[in-house]
């Protein structure tokens, strides 16, 4: 479940607040109104470990953070024409395995799709 952008701004600005008082995960997860696990989840990612505001929550870096591990994040390749006919020519000619042709995409660098994929293709 994903929460709106604007509720997550709001829980983290709460979080923020509530962790500078000193409260306790459980509790501040009450007064937001949301599993102790997420609260959790969220200091535990967002609390710096060493250098400048170690050990301190900011809203502003927790959001931060955010953007970029989603930006980052794997994305969902489409299995397109291109690679279709890849697979094909691995299949037949070069007699290869759809774990051999996945395991192949990753080592020449190609973002391919699961040796899973090109089983329900075939």
């Amino acid at each position: 479940m994903t929460l709106d952008h604007e509720v997550q701004d709001m829980l983290v600005v709460k979080s923020e607040q509530l962790a500078m008082a000193r409260l306790t995960q459980t509790s501040i997860a009450k007064q937001i109104g949301v599993d102790k696990s997420t609260t959790c989840r969220e200091l535990k990612r967002s609390i710096p470990k060493r250098g400048r505001g170690s050990g301190e929550y900011s809203a502003t870096n927790a959001h931060r953070k955010t953007i970029v591990r989603q930006k980052t994040k794997p994305k969902h390749t489409i299995f397109n024409q291109e690679l279709k006919e890849s697979a094909r020519h691995l299949l037949v000619v070069e007699k290869y395995s759809p774990e051999l042709i996945a395991a192949y995409w990753k080592k020449i660098g190609i973002k391919g799709v699961s040796h899973e994929t090109i089983y329900l293709w075939i």
